[in-house]
């Protein structure tokens, strides 16, 4: 098997520019107030879903996925998002962005059409375990941080692994709003994102058996074939027609990428994280930054 060129991360994501929108039914746990309520209110229910081997949609959440340019610099990153968020808010009614609007989720907690504070803007290098599977077991929790912990840590060793004159170097190319999701598309300039989810995906084939002899599913593995970042989703469907959005975003949007975003954005820092809230929603802290890894090998 031929190891992955650059072209690999720098394909266009499956889905494309869509005119039918579908809520996310998980966005709603990004609210902290919300889940705690949620738990009290159902724990009756949680209970019997659990005895029908039925995972709650919010219970404890425990996702590991493994993210670079987070948190973002946001001295860098922060203006120009702000002035891509304005060009984004043009392409939708008014009413779609505002919560407590008819129609947003959760008797208005959320807009129909969520845009990702600047704060939770990441790069997703692959995902060790999904968020959406919950996990009541503390055994379980350790057994996932553990062995996973242990793919970062060889990960980083390898002999191919970049070294720390090789940092990531990522440049906006272009955007899209999918059925699902909003995305910027970067492209990586040095082919660095790609020796590194190759580093990942080596080790986790040969840990594979070491992994399952411990409970743990190294299938769970999944590297994205692009390099993108998440800035849009549904928590409920728009007002707003797809068709409409479509054109002013075509319009609106694609044209001022360049000026938006001219500069290269650099990082030189991998970290595995652990998912308590969806979307990366979450604190820069131990509780929820597992591992550090520069690109000259050191955790």
């Amino acid at each position: 098997q031929n190891p992955p060129t650059m072209a690999n991360s720098q394909k266009g994501p499956r889905d494309g520019p869509a005119t039918t929108f579908i809520p996310d039914e998980h966005l709603i746990g990004i609210l902290p107030d919300d889940r705690k309520r949620d738990e009290e209110e159902n724990d009756d229910k949680d209970d019997a879903k659990a005895a029908r081997n039925e995972e709650p949609p919010y219970g404890p959440l425990f996702g590991l996925v493994v993210v670079a340019m987070w948190p973002p610099p946001l001295g860098v990153l922060g203006g120009p998002y702000g002035r891509f968020l304005d060009l984004v808010r043009r392409c939708f009614e008014p009413n779609d962005l505002i919560a407590g609007s008819d129609g947003a989720e959760g008797g208005g907690i959320l807009p129909s059409v969520y845009l990702y504070p600047p704060q939770h803007l990441h790069v997703t290098v692959a995902t060790f375990r999904r968020f959406s599977h919950a996990v009541r077991d503390d055994g379980e929790r350790r057994a996932l941080a553990d062995k996973w912990g242990d793919v970062m840590r060889g990960a980083s060793l390898r002999p191919s692994w970049p070294g720390k004159d090789c940092p990531l170097r990522l440049r906006v190319r272009s955007a899209q709003i999918g059925d699902r999701a909003g995305i910027l598309l970067w492209e990586e300039t040095t082919g660095t994102m790609d020796k590194i989810r190759r580093c990942v995906e080596e080790e986790v084939k040969e840990r594979a058996a070491e992994m399952e002899g411990a409970g743990v599913d190294a299938s769970a593995l999944s590297v994205p074939p692009i390099v993108h970042s998440t800035f849009l989703r549904f928590a409920s469907v728009p007002k707003s027609r797809g068709e409409e959005v479509q054109r002013k975003f075509a319009k609106l949007v694609l044209p001022m990428l360049s000026e938006v975003f001219p500069m290269e954005v650099e990082t030189d820092c991998i970290r595995l994280v652990c998912e308590r809230r969806p979307y990366m929603h979450i604190p820069f802290d131990d509780d929820h930054v597992f591992q550090t890894v520069c690109l000259a090998g050191n955790v």
